[in-house]
């Protein structure tokens, strides 16, 4: 555990706050050097206190993984909605209801994508970066197909369907989240996937390897690499285009 974490409230604007002297705070990120920047040395620091604020802090998404590891691989149940929700979105009851029930067409396309992904493996194998990118490319593609069901069901817009994906397949599927996509420049479309796995597979999967390398907080167990990309970017973005005082609607969201 870092000693110092910079980490700070600041009662004047009601939020959590990194001191902007650290590094270039106020500058959007270019997806083409971030792999160098999240890798360069005097980052680490900053990477691992992002970690240890996000996960020891009063953010609700740091019970993420915890409802994940209670719900049925093969199924969404409330367990799912829970983890969701720990990330600050909201799955009405009309949808919790119709995500529950076993005949969902959700829960159909969520055992074919567990199939394509090679359910004779142990899941702790598979990987954005290693799965066939087939699986996310439209029309077809069982894990595109996934979300798009999510997504067309009357309230659960594309971020809430990639958080329920993300959910059942955690090493695979990276959440889309508005503020990381703004942070590193994603398209506005909703095929995220892709930069985020060129991303991972550049340059022999350092990245990988060097995320999967940084310290967790005690105890704090399941985070895979996809979920370490996304708390720093996450926590990165909140330091760099922190919100307004009248937006801030709590002191911790996700």
């Amino acid at each position: 555990m870092v000693e110092s974490n910079p980490w700070l409230w600041d009662r004047k604007t009601r939020q959590d706050v990194y001191p902007p002297a650290v590094v270039d705070i106020g500058f959007k990120l270019r997806r083409a050097e971030l792999s160098d920047w999240l890798r360069r040395q005097e980052n680490r620091p900053r990477l691992i206190h992002h970690l240890e604020r996000y996960f020891t802090a009063d953010y609700m998404g740091r019970f993420f993984e915890t409802f994940v590891a209670k719900s049925d691989a093969a199924r969404f149940t409330s367990w799912d909605i829970f983890a969701v929700q720990a990330l600050s979105v909201r799955v009405p009851p009309r949808s919790v209801h119709w995500l529950l029930d076993e005949e969902c067409p959700a829960n159909t396309l969520l055992r074919e994508s567990r199939s394509e992904l090679g359910e004779s493996q142990q899941e702790s194998d598979w990987s954005l970066w290693t799965c066939k990118s087939s699986l996310f490319q439209p029309p077809k593609g069982i894990i595109s197909r996934l979300h798009a069901c999510l997504k067309g069901q009357r309230h659960i817009g594309p971020v809430t369907a990639s958080k329920l994906v993300a959910a059942k397949l955690p090493s695979v599927s990276p959440i889309r989240d508005s503020q990381v996509a703004t942070l590193i420049g994603l398209p506005t479309s909703e095929q995220w996937w892709d930069p985020i796995r060129e991303l991972l597979e550049s340059d022999d999967y350092a990245l990988v390897n060097y995320l999967a390398s940084l310290p967790l907080p005690h105890e704090t167990d399941g985070v895979t690499v996809l979920r370490r990309l996304d708390v720093i970017l996450w926590m990165e973005a909140k330091a760099r285009f922190p919100k307004k005082p009248s937006s801030v609607k709590s002191r911790f969201g996700a």
